[in-house]
């Protein structure tokens, strides 16, 4: 699926499985630049929707499936799924470099202040943690759940939220106590994707159905 923001001549080519708005500041004013992964050529691309100018950022080398933006730390990551890593750039492209190695990496996710990244491995239960550098690994998830996609990080509370495609269902893990919570599941239910809003909390979903 192509977004309607993306320029005429990239939608011929383009098949976009994530992308993320991060709203700068310019004399004032709020410039919302995009990030998209773009899995039909393999890239990382940034797009500019004032100028409507497209900009190739990185060759991600396989199936690009997840891409998190850091604007406090400048940083951007994404989930190389069939090539069974996570990479990461500075938001103009720049010092890319391979996190960590994961058998099919998924979802991702972010928090800036501890400079954690949040990881769901597809097909299986698994959902860790790396530190931004790839030295320090944290297993949070082993069971309860079946094959984990889109996930998203309440840092304040602590909290992760997660898309599991293998029971159609959206969960809760607290990070500290490990307990995993069920939150929404049912026959008319079948999510893919997920935001949450903290402030007003939240949770909206992208449904397959």
């Amino acid at each position: 699926m192509t977004p309607e923001f993306v320029p005429k001549e990239l939608k011929t080519t383009i098949f976009v499985l994530s992308f993320i708005v991060l709203w700068s500041c310019h004399h004032k004013t709020q410039i919302p630049i995009i990030f998209l992964a773009d899995a039909s050529r393999s890239t990382v691309s940034k797009f500019d929707p004032v100028s409507s100018k497209a900009s190739q950022l990185a060759s991600a080398q396989g199936f690009v499936w997840r891409i998190a933006v850091d604007p406090v730390n400048k940083k951007l990551f994404w989930s190389n799924v069939d090539h069974n890593f996570v990479m990461s750039s500075d938001l103009d492209g720049s010092n890319l470099d391979t996190v960590i190695f994961v058998t099919y990496p998924q979802g991702i996710a972010l928090d800036p202040q501890k400079q954690w990244i949040y990881i769901s491995e597809a097909g299986t239960p698994l959902i860790l943690r790396s530190s931004y550098d790839g030295t320090k690994v944290d297993t949070l998830v082993t069971d309860q759940i079946y094959d984990v996609d889109d996930i998203r990080l309440d840092a304040i509370n602590n909290l992760l939220f997660y898309v599991d495609l293998g029971s159609e269902s959206i969960g809760k893990l607290d990070i500290e106590s490990r307990k995993n919570t069920t939150l929404i599941v049912g026959k008319e239910v079948n999510p893919i994707s997920l935001e949450i809003d903290v402030q007003k909390q939240i949770i909206n979903w992208g449904d397959n159905d």
